[in-house]
């Protein structure tokens, strides 16, 4: 899965959605500094454990290394604590899609459609990581 920079201003406007924190962890992400990304996901989830975005950025980081057992097990936990976070769908549809299981990878994609449709906006999370494409992503693999 490839994930960019996108065209959303960096660090300012993050810290206006996510807090200091998760902000300098997906900016690390988004620059290929994993260790410093790593850092910050487990920081700001010490402050937030509840925080269902920052599990769903932490698993992504997994997914960028390979590690797809951790990347699911971080996306559970996140799907335990909210299951209609549209985040937290559109990264088990990916990790499940990475581990051969379509069904469950449709399953999840699909919600992720159908709550950003409702919510007729891209999660702010999903806008830095894919640059507004996260919809378009999630309707390809639908199709696939």
């Amino acid at each position: 899965m490839k994930i960019g920079r996108s065209t959303l201003s960096p660090l300012r406007n993050l810290e206006n959605f996510f807090g200091n924190v998760l902000a300098v962890g997906l900016d690390a992400l988004m620059t290929g500094d994993f260790d410093k990304a790593l850092r910050s996901f487990n920081d700001s989830l010490e402050t937030k454990p509840e925080y269902v975005a920052t599990y769903a950025a932490r698993a992504m980081l997994y997914i960028m290394q390979g590690d797809l057992d951790a990347a699911l097990a971080d996306a559970l936990l996140g799907y335990n604590i909210d299951s209609e976070t549209p985040e937290i769908n559109f990264v088990l549809g990916a990790i499940y899609y990475e581990m051969g299981q379509f069904g469950n990878s449709h399953r999840h994609y699909q919600a992720y459609v159908v709550m950003v449709d409702a919510a007729e906006s891209e999660p702010p999370i999903m806008r830095v990581m894919f640059g507004g494409n996260s919809i378009a992503l999630a309707e390809a693999q639908i199709a696939k």
